[in-house]
């Protein structure tokens, strides 16, 4: 807790993950024992390189009045509406073109009209994983001012916030096949085994083969940060573990290089804090990060 004569910094106010704390219906996997108690439904990681399942709690929304199957064997469309609430698990939902989607907590993925073989264009806030099935007409994904349009492939997109004096961006990292990004006036081919950063004015960095394997790690149980700036980073910690995280300005600089092994979302921001030679002090319903 913070003293109460002790000095308060400004803080740097996190975009909120805009969806809320809440259970959602049960589609879960195994879970592995953690050795301890813990409430219901809060959310557990484990060692990096354990063996782990990852429980899914989400939101789907199929709007049922727009789905329809054609006569005579015709495609099936359908309004897709997906979300996961901060603070849960990944979940995977199949998509009316038999592609499949992974969304991490505190994301959304809604799609542009109906979805189906022949239009399939999504928005999505936050991250997701997916596999994509072949179909007469391309996916996209719309993330952060930036498209990614694919026939058949798998990959990851997240959108981060700006940081300070820049713009939002999306990371896409491509686990198979080959996908196409434009963003603003630049537009390039990411291969297998390839990612990139890139904001909607078309500025973009190329990234290599460590930063796709870090980008899907989640989807296997592991939360893993490789030299992230601290602002990223705490966007997506608060999408995972569901809490309201400050940052000290004295931080904002900074880079996070972690694996969580927390047992609790708060004991993540604690073990964040540490790798960081800082702390972290309960403030109201939030955390604050801040230097000793």
């Amino acid at each position: 807790m913070v003293n109460g004569g002790e000095h308060s910094p400004t803080l740097l106010p996190m975009p909120s993950t805009n969806l809320p704390h809440r259970p959602g219906p049960a589609h879960r996997t195994p879970q592995p024992s953690s050795g301890g108690s813990r409430a219901p439904g809060a959310p557990v990681w484990w060692v990096v390189g354990a063996a782990v399942a990852v429980a899914a709690v989400g939101t789907l929304v199929w709007s049922k009045e727009r789905e329809h199957l054609a006569q005579g064997g015709g495609e099936m469309t359908a309004a897709v509406q997906l979300a996961v609430p901060a603070g849960g698990r990944a979940v995977t939902y199949p998509l009316p073109d038999g592609s499949r989607v992974t969304l991490a907590p505190g994301s959304s993925l809604t799609s542009r009209g109906t979805f189906g073989d022949t239009a399939r264009t999504l928005d999505l806030t936050g991250e997701a994983l997916f596999n994509v099935a072949a179909a007469a007409a391309p996916l996209v994904v719309y993330a952060a001012g930036v498209r990614v349009r694919d026939a058949s492939s798998a990959f990851v997109v997240r959108a981060m916030p700006a940081l300070e004096g820049g713009m939002s961006q999306a990371l896409v990292a491509v686990t198979e096949g080959e996908v196409d990004v434009s963003a603003g006036a630049w537009r390039g081919a990411v291969h297998e085994a390839e990612a990139i950063m890139a904001d909607s004015t078309g500025h973009h960095d190329a990234l290599g083969a460590d930063v796709v394997r870090g980008s899907v790690a989640w989807t296997s149980g592991a939360l893993l940060f490789a030299d992230e700036p601290l602002v990223h980073a705490v966007e997506r910690l608060q999408r995972w573990t569901g809490l309201s995280i400050a940052l000290d300005p004295s931080l904002s600089d900074r880079r996070l290089s972690i694996a969580l092994e927390a047992e609790s979302p708060e004991r993540a921001v604690q073990h964040v804090a540490e790798s960081l030679g800082a702390r972290a002090a309960k403030r109201g319903d939030g955390w604050v990060l801040m230097r000793r």
